[in-house]
């Protein structure tokens, strides 16, 4: 059964004139937001459909953060709500680490 067009799942080919396969998909840029083709060429149709499956992974996964991504900043506050909203921390953790992370801002940025 063939994937919809647009289905953003990507897709492996083989490109006879460089004799490599190609692993192909789309991703966004995070801070445009726009829609950027991205693709990769392996020996070997398996190498491409598992970096294939890798980055699918990614994208999907809400943890995986880019090199350029999100910055530490966010992260930060991001794992700190998300401590507290599943009680893993306290009232007066939370309000803790939120002071902490105000001053290394400050003194980082």
């Amino acid at each position: 059964m063939a994937r919809k067009k647009g289905s953003n799942e990507g897709s492996v080919y083989y490109r006879k004139d460089r004799g490599k396969w190609i692993a192909q998909y789309y991703n966004y840029h995070p801070i445009t937001l726009e829609k950027v083709h991205k693709e990769k060429s392996f020996s070997t149709e398996e190498e491409a459909k598992l970096y294939l499956k890798s980055i699918m992974f990614q994208k999907e996964n809400p943890i995986f953060i880019e090199k350029h991504g999100i910055p530490l900043k966010d992260l930060m506050k991001s794992i700190l709500q998300n401590k507290y909203e599943t009680n893993m921390i306290f009232d007066a953790q939370y309000e803790r680490v939120q002071r902490t992370i105000k001053i290394y801002v400050k003194v980082l940025w």
